[in-house]
């Protein structure tokens, strides 16, 4: 009845099966990856009902792997066929006595041998299995239990690392919930019998952290190189924020505190002797917030040993243990990533080439390259100016090819700087001092040329190629910018408009450079014509494009108060001397702020009417307007308007090679260039923060960033990226709602307690796919609810913010284009959260009337208020209001053109009709109650109207029942209750099919709901309207599964793509199931 089709849920346990296969537990699913081409190569269901907490590979038979969960343990085995095709097969399942923490393999010279599997639970005993004994195929009397041959103690684990030192002995760390650190080791013997017996010592038993012990981990036989004393490290890690390193090198220490390894913990109950603990040689703290785990990660290139920890703040710190004299260690950070989204990396793999992979609670895989961390800055101004250092520095720059900057002098010399890709630079120059460029210059590129310019005097270009710099105009004001972009948009003939304006000037000159035969062979532009553009007041240039529509050039500028002006500039339209004045301005496009870049997209669109306006603002967004050449006319239309996750100083876009879009800015102390298409951050380099000179020129992998600080110049590259997602994640935080547009695109909307609303598209062959990220709310959302099919979106959250966002689904280069059109009145006014609304849309009478929306919205203070939205003007009026009693209202929903047309459902069970608002500003009030639930309906839904004017409505409550509600068009109410529906709250509801007869007497629906038990059932309701009450209501329970998503929060109905019909289940993940 139900199949599960696609999930992204956090992501709980990694191994490295290959150098190309990274095998991930998410769920109760096994799955494999091609961690080159990121394809899912195989998926098995591994256990019906509980999560994959850990994995281990056979070192010696990559195939062979051991997954457990809870106390559940089964070997599969992955198998590759000689269609190069790869398929998972199940053994056995088996279980133990506890939870487990933690398992290894015993170590082995040869294939043949034996192996060993033993494992740590969470009371800190020891199971031990033969590798064999586990490849057995499932026994039908269900799983057999393994027992502990070293018996748990009182203590409480809540992490363990078991680390094999020869074959019959392993010696194990364990960190307890309150703070202590046990290590001991184990000598195994076989009985011959199947069975093992254990000889157990403990060697130290301490107090570790102030907090519990989150993550430990044991070396291997490696040592800092200035101590080869120090054979035997430990890591640990806790909600203390501390990573801290351990000398455990005299395993020969025996705690004479225990006689066994009985360790009773807890706050305030301490060992009084902590002599016998080893030496702390380290610790530090760098992480927000706690710390989950811990791993040795090998050796940077000065041989120096280095520890990586994985933090709740979902960020991934690199450490190396730094030695600062005899036996005297510091922990120093070298490198701080941040790969997932939201809160909690849940799982980390290591390879021994270096790579480390990490799961986070987004669902999101990882993987780092440790030997891509980031060099450390570059200083360029001290070994390039040498002795000129002290009398010049650098000024002004911008790059002419991948790896050279154009650069000027405070003392007015122009010098070009190759920066090769070893961290060495070379420095040429290009010109004695320039008077006119000594103390103030103005430098700006396009590959292969820069233009330069200064306080007074000339406006100078150089071309790279010849290596010539030559005046192209003169100037007689202080130039206040330059600009520059290509008159060729096919980039292939070296034509070039200039723009230049000039301090307190009201026109800005428009320069035409073409090629033109020089003194020389070479052909280089040169000015051939100049047109003067007027600019409006207070229009302050910061940013310069120019576009081709329909065969017209059109000069688009930016300015400082978030204008955009657009000027047509063909030779035929302009008026000899006359300054060509703004064709349309386009106000407020980045509020009040700077536009600070302007891109062009014709996107390859037909007839060369209709292109793109890429524009970035110092208001931290990426705003794109759609201009349409119509009759002689433009049209504008902003499409898109988003705030960027970073800034917000943003400070330019590019088209890459791919058409993908990368835009870059400041955030605090930080450089930041970001990925459009991927939604991440590619590159992020510690500068100092915005407001100074910079440059930067992105690649694939990142770029090279040039800057100036404190006067000197600095350079940071990156030619690969420092880690790649395997699987891109979603929301870093539960989702709290999911609405999915009635169109065929089927835009998934979802909203989560990270205050972000993402939308989705889903197919079978990407599956879920964000396409863009909402960042406005400044609370978890509360509801959302499309409308107009997929045109506008609706969001509520808390401090009364609701928020209307048009929706456009065909924009170039990002595919799903969103503008947040208009904000409820009282956004932000208030604490009050907007728990529930319903939409209903007023259709336009014969294009005249404007557009509204009628919007009913239930307040958590117990009231109902009615509002009406005008999209021509973006206006709101406040229609009706009332009081519920002093229960919190949860759901909100319309009945239609009836005597009690609204219905709203509460924290105290009862489902509540209210009067129609005969005029605005009128006070409705409800005219009846009707008990439900014991408490809270946490979930509502209405069937189609019945033949009789009846609806049936759906509530799932706090009190784990379905209730099923008949509602008459007189205003009455009967309830036919499925008591115990789940195990816990009913969050979600949805239809999955319908089988309306109408008039001939009998209504069929098939429901799904969902739960906090984290089970999706499929219902049968049959209604005969003809009979009173529910009376004719029949219910049955058809099917039953398990989701893999927690904390269930609701369910929306989708359809497949090959036209089936599926659930989509949102809670902590996502989880896509087909309904048979």
């Amino acid at each position: 009845m139900l199949e599960h089709v696609e999930q992204l849920v956090p992501v709980t346990a990694l191994a490295f099966c290959s150098d190309d296969v990274i095998i991930s537990g998410e769920g109760q699913y096994v799955r494999a990856y091609d961690a080159r081409t990121r394809e899912l190569l195989a998926s098995i269901t591994v256990f019906d009902n509980t999560a994959v907490h850990g994995l281990i590979v056979d070192e010696h038979q990559g195939s062979t792997i051991v997954a457990w969960g809870g106390s559940l343990i089964r070997e599969i085995s992955l198998i590759q066929d000689e269609g190069a095709s790869h398929a998972f097969k199940a053994f056995a399942l088996r279980t133990t006595t506890d939870w487990i923490l933690d398992g290894a393999l015993s170590s082995s010279s040869d294939e043949t041998s034996v192996r060993t599997l033993a494992m740590v639970t969470a009371h800190n005993a020891l199971v031990v299995v033969s590798l064999e004994d586990l490849s057995h195929l499932e026994d039908a009397k269900g799983p057999s239990k393994i027992l502990p041959i070293v018996p748990g103690s009182n203590c409480i684990l809540y992490t363990a690392h078991i680390h094999w030192l020869s074959s019959s002995q392993c010696l194990v760390a364990s960190g307890t919930a309150f703070g202590d650190v046990i290590v001991w080791s184990t000598v195994l013997s076989d009985k011959h019998d199947g069975t093992f017996a254990a000889t157990t010592q403990i060697h130290y038993t301490f107090s570790a952290h102030e907090g519990s012990v989150f993550g430990v981990q044991l070396s291997s036989t490696i040592a800092p190189q200035s101590n080869p004393e120090v054979r035997g490290l430990l890591a640990t890690c806790s909600d203390d924020r501390t990573v801290r390193i351990w000398d455990i090198s005299d395993l020969a220490a025996e705690d004479p505190t225990l006689l066994g390894p009985q360790r009773e913990t807890g706050f305030g109950s301490k060992a009084t002797m902590e002599e016998h603990a080893p030496r702390c040689l380290a610790k530090a703290m760098g992480h927000i917030s706690r710390i989950w785990h811990v791993r040795f990660t090998g050796f940077d290139p000065a041989d120096r040993l280095q520890i990586t920890s994985f933090g709740e703040d979902a960020s991934t710190i690199t450490w190396i243990l730094k030695s600062s004299g005899s036996a005297v260690y510091d922990l120093e950070q070298t490198n701080v990533q941040r790969a997932h989204a939201g809160k909690h990396i849940w799982s980390v793999a290591t390879a021994e080439d270096g790579r480390i992979a990490t799961g986070g609670a987004d669902g999101a895989i990882a993987i780092y390259n440790s030997a891509a961390i980031m060099a450390p800055p570059t200083e360029l101004s001290e070994p390039l100016l040498g002795s000129w250092k002290s009398a010049d520095k650098f000024k002004a720059y911008g790059f002419i090819s991948e790896s050279t900057i154009a650069c000027t002098t405070e003392q007015g010399k122009v010098v070009a700087i190759d920066l090769q890709h070893d961290d060495s630079s070379r420095i040429n120059e290009l010109s004695s001092c320039m008077p006119n460029l000594r103390g103030y210059s103005l430098v700006t590129t396009l590959p292969g040329y820069a233009w330069l310019a200064g306080a007074s005097g000339g406006i100078y270009m150089y071309a790279h190629e010849h290596e010539r710099l030559f005046q192209v105009c003169t100037s007689t004001q202080k130039t206040a910018g330059l600009f520059v972009d290509y008159l060729d948009f096919s980039k292939a003939r070296n034509e070039f408009g200039l723009l230049v304006t000039s301090v307190g000037s009201t026109t800005t000159r428009l320069l035409k450079l073409v090629p033109h035969m020089q003194s020389s062979i070479n052909l280089v532009p040169t000015a051939q014509l100049e047109r003067s553009l007027k600019l409006d007041p207070g229009f302050v240039v910061t940013s310069y494009t120019l576009t081709r529509l329909g065969g017209r050039n059109s000069a688009v500028l930016g300015s400082r108060d978030g204008r955009i002006a657009i000027y047509g500039i063909d030779t035929a339209s302009e008026m000899a001397g006359t300054a060509q004045t703004s064709l349309l301005v386009l106000l407020d496009v980045h509020a009040k702020e700077a536009v600070t870049s302007l891109l062009w997209d014709s996107a390859g669109l037909t007839r060369d009417l209709t292109g793109f306006l890429h524009s970035t603002g110092r208001d931290g967004k990426h705003a794109i307007h759609r201009i349409t050449l119509a009759e002689d006319t433009l049209q504008t239309d902003l499409v898109h308007q988003l705030s960027l996750p970073f800034g917000p100083n943003i400070e330019h876009i590019s088209l890459r090679k791919d058409k993908t879009f990368m835009i870059w800015g400041f955030r605090s102390k930080h450089f930041v260039a970001y990925d459009v298409h991927a939604q991440r951050e590619v590159m992020v380099v510690e500068c100092g923060g915005a407001h100074r000179n910079f440059a930067f020129q992105p690649s694939e992998g990142g770029g090279i960033f040039v800057w100036t600080k404190a006067s000197n110049l600095y350079r940071q590259s990156q030619n690969q990226a420092l880690f790649g997602l395997l699987r891109s994640g979603g929301h870093g935080r539960e989702i709290k709602s999911v609405a999915i547009s009635s169109t065929p695109s089927q835009i998934i909307a979802t909203g989560a307690e990270d205050t972000n609303i993402k939308l989705w598209q889903y197919n079978d062959y990407t599956g879920l796919r964000c396409s863009q990220t909402l960042r406005k709310h400044n609370t978890g959302i509360q509801h959302l609810q499309w409308a107009c099919g997929d045109h506008y979106l609706f969001s509520s959250g808390g401090f009364e913010e609701f928020f209307v966002w048009r929706i456009t689904a065909d924009v170039a280069g990002i595919g799903i284009g969103v503008v947040c059109e208009s904000s409820h009145p009282r956004s932000g006014t208030s604490d009050l959260r907007i728990m529930s609304f319903d939409v209903q849309h007023a259709t336009v009478v014969e294009g005249r009337e404007p557009e509204t929306f009628a919007i009913s919205m239930v307040y958590s203070d117990s009231t109902l208020q009615l509002w009406r939205y005008m999209t021509t003007d973006r206006s709101w009026k406040l229609c009706a209001s009332g009081d519920y009693l002093t229960a919190c209202l949860t759901q909100a929903t319309s009945l239609g053109k009836t005597s009690n047309p609204f219905l709203t459902a509460s924290m105290d069970g009862h489902i509540t009709l209210w009067s129609q608002a005969e005029h605005d500003g009128d006070t409705v009030a409800w005219t009846q109650r009707h008990r439900v639930h014991q408490n809270a309906i946490l979930s509502l839904m209405k069937t189609p109207t019945l033949a009789d004017g009846s609806v049936l409505v759906l509530t799932g409550g706090d009190d784990n029942a379905l209730g099923i509600s008949r509602v008459t068009p007189s205003g009455r109410v009967r309830t036919l209750l499925v008591p115990r529906a789940h195990a816990a709250a009913v969050t979600g509801l949805g239809f999955v099919g319908t089988d309306a007869e109408g008039v001939s007497g009998s209504g069929k629906w098939r429901v799904v709901s969902a739960s906090v038990d984290q089970r999706v059932k499929v219902w049968d309701v049959d209604v005969d309207w003809q009979r009173e009450g529910v009376e004719g209501v029949d219910v049955r329970l058809v099917g039953d599964v398990h989701t893999a998503v927690a904390d269930v929060s609701g369910l929306e109905t989708m359809g497949l793509r090959d036209g089936g019909l599926g659930v989509l289940v949102v809670g902590v993940g996502m989880d896509v199931l087909r309904v048979g």
